[in-house]
């Protein structure tokens, strides 16, 4: 998105729906992130538990952990970036705002509580909180 965008939800069944839709896909992205966790374990540690070392690994496994760890990062910025949660607070049951600058979703609170941060450290307008 390009500019800032706010999404309110009034009515409580539909705030209820919203909630519930949010916490579904944050488990189903913590679940997925789980079993590449888990593959990845399976390769850098050995059968009896202690930690291998990289020296050790063969070229295959080597680009199999670059894989699995890059699917992880991107996991995890994808929820950490989505409506799903605030930025700052992770709070999962507010409104939020869309911040173009930061590209990011922020709570109406968070929201507030960063621009008049940002407006009082800088003179005048705030540009990363519009």
């Amino acid at each position: 998105m390009k500019k800032k965008r706010s999404i309110v939800v009034n009515n409580p069944k539909l705030r209820k729906i919203r909630n519930n839709l949010r916490l579904l896909l944050m488990s189903w992205a913590s679940r997925e992130w789980n079993i590449l966790n888990d593959k990845e374990t399976k390769i850098s540690y050995n059968e009896n538990g202690k930690p291998r070392h990289p020296n050790t690994y063969t070229d295959e496994e080597k680009r199999e952990r670059i894989r699995l760890s890059s699917l992880m990062d991107e996991n995890r910025s994808l929820v950490r970036n989505s409506i799903c949660k605030c930025f700052r607070c992770v709070a999962t049951d507010k409104n939020m705002t869309y911040n173009p600058v930061e590209k990011a979703w922020f709570c109406f609170q968070c929201y507030e509580e960063l621009k008049q941060w940002t407006a009082k450290k800088k003179t005048g307008i705030s540009m990363r909180f519009p």
